[in-house]
């Protein structure tokens, strides 16, 4: 159902997972609320216009907790989507979804962040003469020389929706909102 990566790239992948969870440490304040057996469904919503990147890593951040969870996505990898648009929605247990928040949305958020703005960059070029390369195949090319036509100021690029802040700290583009069953008011919990 989800995207899989090469061997290599799986691999660093789960290194890198592995090292924001452990960056995190225990989630306290899930488990001072939740009990281990608690579920809860969160749903991954964008908070502005943006170009959907990183998804498949939402099973893999869900799978390195341990806890048992079912992931739904709504959307693809390089999608438009509108703000408001519910990405992904998830049901397991709260501790593991609480656990997996913060290390999902670093991941999405950027991921997501440099799509929209390369999105906005190839829009802006878009019927033009110009074309956007990486550093990679600009250094690459045997002698390359810009031409003057290839130096002019790209044209304004018109991201009003811009899913990041002015700083170079990113924040949030999405929210986990979640919706929990209320237990049974038997008296407190032990």
């Amino acid at each position: 159902m989800f995207q899989t990566f090469p061997d290599v790239a799986q691999k660093n992948l789960h290194q890198l997972i592995a090292i924001a969870l452990e960056e995190d440490g225990p989630d306290a304040t899930s488990q001072a609320v939740f009990h281990p057996e608690d579920t809860l469904t969160a749903s991954l919503v964008a908070k502005a216009d943006a170009v959907i990147a990183g998804l498949p890593l939402v099973d893999l951040v869900l799978g390195a907790t341990g806890a048992p969870y079912h992931l739904t996505l709504f959307a693809r990898d390089g999608e438009r989507v509108a703000s408001g648009t519910e990405l992904a929605r998830i049901h397991g247990q709260a501790q593991g979804i609480l656990k997996a928040e913060r290390v999902l949305l670093n991941f999405l958020c950027h991921l997501c962040g440099v799509a929209t703005l390369t999105r906005a960059f190839v829009d802006a070029v878009a019927g033009t003469l110009d074309a956007l390369v990486d550093e990679a195949e600009w250094t690459a090319r045997e002698n390359a020389q810009p031409t003057a036509e290839q130096l002019a100021p790209l044209p304004a690029i018109d991201a009003p929706s811009r899913p990041w802040p002015r700083s170079r700290h990113a924040a949030p583009a999405f929210t986990v909102d979640y919706s929990v069953p209320v237990p049974p008011q038997d008296g407190p919990r032990p």
